[in-house]
């Protein structure tokens, strides 16, 4: 009957969610080797919404394993194709922490204006105000004024740096 099939769908979608927050738990934990794991079963789920969180985790493990080239190019092809705002949020917000690492072994500028978009755009075009996407928002917030201020180092007119100082300290100020 449609109510027998409608109950499997959502015992089907309870379950998956229940992997899915099984995954966060063991991320949590530190383990990432085993919570990719964990995504990995899911990142096929015929749930969007669960498949698309499960993408975006996949790039937070491999980021935090690693292996930069390889997040980066699955959240890339993840921003092109999800609608959980949710998702595409944590996959800019791990995007610009690629672009970060990019920096720090010496792409200059650019990657660092990567990063800053990347984490400006997870906050203000997907980030919702849900309490569990409050420490992503702060930590972006955070990230992306460290940005301005690095990127103001650089510049050689002292209007231009004064402009970037008070828009980290903007962007510090709406975290507390």
């Amino acid at each position: 009957s449609v109510r027998e099939a409608r109950e499997r769908g959502m015992a089907e979608l309870d379950r998956l969610r229940l992997e899915l927050l099984l995954g966060e738990a063991i991320e949590a934990a530190g383990d990432d080797k085993a919570a990719l794991a964990a995504y990995r079963a899911l990142t096929s789920a015929g749930v969007p919404g669960v498949a698309e969180r499960a993408r975006a985790a996949e790039g937070r493990c491999l980021a935090r394993m690693g292996d930069f080239g390889e997040a980066e190019r699955r959240l890339t092809a993840l921003t092109g194709a999800a609608t959980l705002p949710a998702a595409l949020a944590s996959a800019y917000q791990t995007l610009g922490d690629c672009a970060l690492r990019r920096c720090e072994q010496g792409a200059g500028a650019e990657a660092m204006r990567e990063a800053l978009l990347a984490y400006l755009r997870g906050v203000v075009l997907y980030a919702s105000d849900e309490d569990e996407d409050a420490e992503m928002q702060a930590r972006a917030l955070v990230q992306a004024g460290w940005c301005f201020e690095k990127l103001r180092d650089a510049l050689p007119d002292r209007t231009q740096r004064d402009a970037y100082r008070a828009r980290a300290a903007r962007l510090y100020r709406e975290c507390v």
